[in-house]
């Protein structure tokens, strides 16, 4: 690793940092010359050709446009024709007329329906919105917003349908569902405090005493629903569901506990003037059909979500080697069932099509210079990505498992009937026993005097996974005994900048402390065969030394660099899942020995193939003495 390289490619987003927090540069600007400097280095310092440039941009600039930008002007199109035919003022005395406790309508307007409309539309609405009816009812102005601003926290992950998953999703090349698990589980325990924050900031302790009972429900069923929602079944509409169900709840629960006397705005606003069911469902029309058309095209309809989804077009636009098909939905997006919705729902509220026209302007004129930002940074996103910028950053942020015996296991049941296996227990990771592990070197020696000593120095096949795989490439290093064919499974053979190996080391010891104090928890987050293994392993580790054996190992990892190589067969595997910390690794081994075979395994974590299928692992191991022989 190029530590020089790495700053290279850091510039476009220490740039985008320095713009905004000490130049306040506007946000469209500052993006504008991050894509221009990401460009410009992509081709200057990673030898990209400017159609391979270009094409990376026009990916991104596409991707940027459907269907980010669609769900974002989208959502402000149905808020903005709601306010344009005077429906909002409809649902703005609804919500105040439920009660005229302030903490109520904290409650309700700023927790239930501004994380309702964060969910919907996102880009401040949840702030804006809230704050402007509760301020319009008489209540303190400064307060109400820091209370907002504090529910926006919580919601703002899931915010614009779920935007910033597909966003994720499209950098990164994790699918949107597994993003959308851990920010279940990350988002619960702040989504959990956020109303109880909320009440605080407004009517300190003896307010949040007063409503504690309804606070407690808004936060569990909103965060009840959103987790469970999030985790099983999507990542598009749970805290719009969740803030529809927790405002329900609030309204019910203050009706019976006696808090439901309307606002006195409210009440003098509403003299003489009822609001029907027929009025109600005019003005929330826009949302409530985007709703249930967000809803009946999940996952949760399979065949209504595979049909939508089936209408798209995929197209390859990047023109280097690395260039993947990209899908555009055109019904599937939640951007075109919320558009739809807007219209139809303008069209029940009397706007015509003029109305609509205009509307829609004024929306795309308001936000503009939002849709060029975003089209700049996942421009500049994908030049990164795709020249290899990216990774070079993501080897200074590398962080490495060693090797755990009952990994191995399954694979020496499969092939044990056959043929002799050796299994090394190396890294310590043994129940009540002290760690033997001293340095990659060391046990390198060790595995090369026990082969000596049982096999006459000769090995049909050698097999490493991640720490291993380390300890193998030094044994193929060292060339003391014949190796015919020897598979590197996600072996990290780059060291990491020193002043990284400290911070790095003690985390992974207190990642191991946590495995062991807190299996079940670790277990509940990742549904895996591999984590299972992994964090038993990490309970038999953490007693032996109290971690001193897992901070020695670590060091020893994350200071080695493979220098050579021999063997006549080399194989190096890793998983698509983990390729932003692999492919550094399989260029480095390229460039040692070019006739290495790096195989790639779609979908797979690190050491998720051999838990997972240790039979295809056993079978590729079988073809490799078969073809020898």
């Amino acid at each position: 690793m190029n530590i020089f390289s790495v700053l290279l490619a850091l510039i476009p987003i220490i740039w985008l940092l320095i713009a905004f927090m000490v130049f306040h540069i506007p946000g469209y600007r500052a993006a504008i010359v991050s894509f221009v400097v990401s460009f410009i280095l992509a081709m200057a310092g990673w030898h990209m050709t400017l159609t391979e440039a270009g094409s990376a941009a026009l990916e991104g600039s596409l991707t940027a446009l459907w269907p980010i930008c669609l769900v974002i002007l989208s959502a402000l199109y149905a808020y903005n024709i709601t306010e344009e035919t005077g429906s909002m003022d409809t649902i703005k005395k609804m919500l105040t007329g439920i009660s005229g406790n302030e903490l109520v309508l904290l409650l309700i307007v700023g927790y239930g329906f501004g994380g309702f409309m964060e969910g919907m539309a996102g880009f401040g609405t949840a702030v804006a919105v809230p704050t402007g009816i509760l301020v319009g009812v008489g209540m303190k102005p400064v307060p109400v917003i820091v209370a907002c601003l504090i529910g926006d926290c919580a919601a703002s992950a899931y915010g614009s349908v779920g935007l910033g998953f597909f966003t994720m999703s499209t950098v990164s090349g994790v699918d949107e569902m597994s993003i959308g698990r851990a920010a279940a589980v990350l988002q619960f325990l702040p989504s959990l405090a956020a109303p109880f924050l909320m009440v605080l900031a407004y009517g300190g302790w003896k307010g949040l005493r007063q409503v504690f009972f309804l606070t407690t429900a808004a936060a569990v069923v909103n965060v009840g629903i959103v987790t469970l929602y999030g985790y099983f079944i999507g990542e598009e509409i749970p805290y719009i569901i969740g803030s529809i169900c927790s405002m329900a709840v609030v309204a019910f629960l203050a009706k019976r506990m006696n808090l439901s006397e309307p606002a006195e705005d409210a009440a003098d606003s509403g003299e003489g003037e009822k609001i029907t069911l027929q009025k109600a469902l005019i003005a929330w029309s826009p949302f409530i059909l985007a709703f249930l058309l967000l809803f009946v095209t999940s996952s949760l309809f399979p065949g209504i979500h595979e049909m939508v989804n089936a209408v798209r077009t995929d197209v390859k636009i990047f023109t280097g080697e690395q260039g993947a098909t990209v899908s555009f939905r055109w019904l599937g997006a939640p951007g075109t069932a919320i558009f739809l919705a807007a219209f139809l729902g303008g069209r029940i509220q009397g706007a015509g099509l003029s109305v609509q026209l205009k509307t829609l302007k004024k929306t795309f004129a308001g936000n503009w210079k939002t849709v060029v930002m975003i089209v700049s940074v996942l421009s500049m996103a994908k030049v990164m990505g795709y020249s290899g910028m990216i990774l070079e950053i993501a080897e200074c942020l590398i962080l490495l498992t060693g090797t755990m015996f009952p990994l191995i296991s399954p694979l020496i049941g499969l092939l044990g009937d056959k043929y002799d296996i050796t299994a090394v227990g190396i890294d310590g990771f043994l129940l009540g026993e002290k760690s033997r592990y001293t340095s990659i070197d060391d046990q390198a020696g060790q595995i090369i005097a026990y082969v000596k000593e049982h096999f006459d120095g000769h090995l049909d096949v050698a097999y490493g996974l991640s720490l291993g795989g380390k300890i193998l490439s030094r044994v193929l290093e060292r060339d003391e005994i014949v190796i015919d064919h020897a598979i590197l499974d996600a072996a990290p053979l780059l060291p990491l900048p020193k002043w990284s190996v400290d911070p790095l080391r003690y985390y992974q010891s207190f990642n191991v402390w946590t495995c062991y104090h807190c299996t079940g928890f670790w277990k509940w987050v990742f549904h895996s065969h591999y984590y299972d293994a992994l964090l038993d392993e990490c309970r038999k580790a953490w007693p032996s030394g109290k971690g001193k054996a897992v901070r020695d190992g670590y060091k020893d990892v994350y200071t080695h660099k493979l220098e050579s190589i021999h063997g006549a067969d080399i194989h190096f595997w890793h998983g698509t899942k983990e390729a932003f910390v692999a492919r550094p690794q399989a260029r480095h081994l390229l460039a040692l020995c070019p006739e290495a075979h790096i195989e790639v395994f779609p979908g797979m974590n690190h050491g998720q193939l051999l838990i997972d299928r240790p039979e295809e692992v056993a079978d590729r191991i079988r073809k490799c003495i078969l073809a020898e022989n």
